[in-house]
């Protein structure tokens, strides 16, 4: 019994410091630049991996992430409407790899 309330107690630390240290802002820039970038440079992602990524990733009690994801995913659609043929070349060039990464894509 002692055993699994050790266990109980561990559990519950870990997964108050993973709330602690999750970094709301560079996971919402990071996947809103991606996610913003989908239609732009002609990609298109599996929503059952997003979903799975952000079940991973984002803590359960991070209750305003869904606003600071879709901040940054609207700010990250109105630079790629204004980038040069180039930029936007290179931006979904390194936008295709991330999403392989994160497993958006195959």
């Amino acid at each position: 019994m002692k055993l699994a309330l050790a266990g109980l107690v561990l559990l519950a630390s870990s997964a108050i410091a993973s709330s602690a240290n999750f970094d709301e802002q560079k996971v919402a820039n990071d996947l809103g630049t991606v996610l913003a970038a989908e239609e732009a440079c002609g990609l298109s992602y599996d929503q059952d991996a997003i979903q799975k990524y952000v079940t991973e990733i984002v803590p359960s009690d991070v209750t305003s992430f869904p606003g600071t994801l879709g901040l940054w995913t609207r700010t990250r659609k109105d630079q790629m409407q204004t980038m040069t043929g180039s930029e936007k070349t290179a931006q979904c060039a390194s936008i295709k790899n991330i999403a392989k990464t994160y497993g958006f894509i195959k």
